[in-house]
């Protein structure tokens, strides 16, 4: 390569997980985004953990509310730490649920080609669904995943479809002593959501990786060494 009568290094950068050729015809890439995608899933349940209030803070909040002149802090047991400020769990929450949706929606896009399902006009869940069936064998698994799914791509389109308007408030915590009352989308994209969200897409994509049919074995084996490698915090690109 040249750049102003100057020689220039090539430097080829290969993605954790991304796939490539040289030959002739020039330098081409495949990347796996939905293993990205399930990673961030992951992460993002894990922060959104961390960031939920415990049932102690909400009660110091419900206390310090209905008690005139004191703070929360006033009601906090020792060594109980503050909640992150913002909307921490919400935020997590939100990427936790939608990548979970996307990366079983790469999956299923990424293996289809391999698969040939026949033609559907079933929901996009349910289409998902047959095609794993078809090129991976998930035994009675996908029993259980067909509701999950729904729910899944239910509350995805709530998210990157979402209509801003007023609707009924909804209860979105308990405890011994409160009752949190917030928005719908409060209790959409909360802490349990995102684990239930990233707990369904890494047992769909663990169970189909790990048990494929012929059609699907070779690709499988190169994505399960993807995986491994684009959860790695030590992988670099070559």
């Amino acid at each position: 390569m040249t750049g102003d009568g100057d020689s220039l290094r090539v430097s080829v950068e290969l993605p954790p997980g991304a796939s490539l050729k040289m030959d002739s015809g020039g330098t081409q890439m495949a990347m796996p985004l939905w293993l990205f995608w399930s990673r961030l899933a992951a992460s993002h349940a894990a922060q959104a953990m961390e960031a939920r209030p415990s049932d102690a803070y909400l009660d110091a909040v419900s206390m310090a509310l209905q008690t005139p002149g004191s703070t929360i802090d006033d009601f906090l047991p020792t060594q109980e730490q503050p909640a992150p400020v913002g909307t921490a769990e919400l935020d997590a929450s939100l990427v936790a649920v939608v990548a979970s949706a996307l990366a079983i929606d790469g999956l299923y896009g990424a293996s289809k080609s391999l698969i040939r399902p026949p033609p559907s006009t079933a929901s996009r869940p349910r289409r998902i669904l047959e095609t794993l069936k078809l090129g991976f064998s998930v035994g009675r698994d996908s029993t259980r995943w067909l509701p999950e799914l729904d729910w899944l791509f239910r509350v995805r389109d709530l998210a990157v479809h979402h209509q801003e308007c007023l609707r009924p408030a909804v209860i979105t915590r308990v405890t011994s002593q409160t009752v949190v009352v917030s928005a719908t989308e409060v209790e959409m994209f909360s802490a349990p959501n995102a684990c239930r969200a990233a707990s369904l897409c890494a047992e769909i994509i663990s169970t189909c990786l790990g048990n494929p049919k012929r059609a699907t074995r070779e690709w499988a084996e190169d994505r399960r060494r993807g995986l491994v490698a684009s959860s790695s915090p030590d992988a670099d690109p070559t």
